[in-house]
C-alpha cells in the first residue's frame, strides 16, 4: 500500500499471500517489554533474546512427537469430514491424503542437536543467539561464536527500543474490585460521571467514594433488591393472569348474549 509516512517499516505482502512468492519481510521484532526487562527479535535465520520472564525459562526437551511414538492419524478421514466436504467447492488445488502427509512432515520441528551438543542459554545473565534453521529447538547459543551477527541484532533491537510507546501499566488498584461496585466491571474512576444516581440505584452499583461500603452493606441492599424485584414480577403476573380470565370471561357472555339475540329473532319470525 503507498504511503508517504517514511517511518513506517511495513512491507507489501500481497504477492507473497496471493501468489506463494518469497517474503520479502527478513526481519521480525518478537517482543519488548520494559518492564520485566526481557526481549527478543528474528534476522533471517539468526534469534537474539535477553532477559527472562520470570518462570519456565528452562529448555524443556523434545515437544513429545519422536520417531519412537506413533501417532494414530488418518488423512483419509480428514479428507471425509464435514469440514473438507464444506470447503471443497471454494478449493482451487486439489487436497490428496499423500499431500496432507508430505505437509505434515514438513511442518513437524525436530530437534537435530543431541542434549549433549547443547549450550545453555542464560539470558538473565547474558544475550543468547540462536540459527533456528540448523537449531529450530534453539538448543545451541551460538553467541560466543558469532559475534558480529549478535552485535548487529543487538543494535537492531536497540532503535526498535528507542521509538518503542512506553508501557502504560497502572499500579493496582483495588477501588476497581467488582465487588465494590454492584458486582459488575466497570471504569471506577470515571463512575460518578458515567453514571448517574437513578442508574446507580436501579443496577445497585455504589458511587465512587474515598469510604467504600461493606460489603454486609451492599449484601443487605441486593437482597431488598432481589426481594423487590421479585414481588414486582410475581404481582404482574398476577395481575396478567386476573385480566386474561376476565376477558374470557366477558367474551362468554357476549357470545352467550349473541346466541340468544338470535334465538329471539327466529321466534319472531
Amino acid at each position: 500500500i503507498p504511503t508517504t509516512t517514511p517511518t513506517i517499516d511495513g512491507l507489501d505482502m500481497w504477492q507473497a499471500i496471493s501468489a506463494d512468492t518469497k517474503s520479502p519481510r527478513g526481519s521480525a521484532l518478537i517482543n519488548i517489554d520494559e518492564i520485566w526487562n526481557y526481549s527478543a527479535i528474528r534476522v533471517d535465520n539468526y534469534k537474539y533474546l535477553t532477559g527472562r520472564v520470570g518462570f519456565d525459562n528452562n529448555w524443556h526437551g523434545d515437544s513429545g512427537a519422536s520417531d519412537k511414538i506413533t501417532i494414530s492419524y488418518d488423512p483419509i478421514n480428514v479428507l471425509k469430514s464435514e469440514a473438507a466436504i464444506s470447503t471443497n467447492s471454494i478449493q482451487t488445488h486439489i487436497l490428496t491424503a499423500q499431500t496432507i502427509q508430505r505437509l505434515r512432515s514438513e511442518a513437524t520441528i525436530r530437534c537435530n542437536i543431541s542434549e549433549e551438543q547443547m549450550v545453555v542459554c542464560q539470558p538473565e545473565r547474558a544475550p543468547c543467539l540462536f540459527n533456528i534453521k540448523t537449531d529450530p529447538c534453539e538448543m545451541k547459543n551460538i553467541i560466543s561464536t558469532e559475534p558480529e551477527v549478535a552485535k548487529r541484532l543487538e543494535a537492531l533491537l536497540k532503535e526498535y527500543q528507542a521509538s518503542a510507546v512506553p508501557a502504560s501499566n497502572l499500579p493496582e488498584d483495588r477501588n476497581g474490585d467488582a465487588r465494590n461496585w454492584g458486582g459488575v466491571w466497570i471504569p471506577w474512576r470515571d463512575a460518578n460521571v458515567l453514571y448517574d444516581s437513578s442508574i446507580q440505584l436501579e443496577c445497585g452499583i455504589q458511587k465512587h467514594s474515598d469510604s467504600l461500603p461493606s460489603s454486609k452493606t451492599y449484601d443487605y441492599s441486593y437482597i431488598f433488591l432481589c426481594a423487590f424485584g421479585g414481588l414486582f414480577i410475581i404481582t404482574t403476573t398476577i395481575l396478567s393472569i386476573w385480566l386474561i380470565i376476565k376477558n374470557i370471561k366477558r367474551r362468554r357472555n357476549n357470545d352467550r348474549s349473541e346466541v340468544c339475540n338470535e334465538d329471539d329473532r327466529n321466534y319472531d319470525i
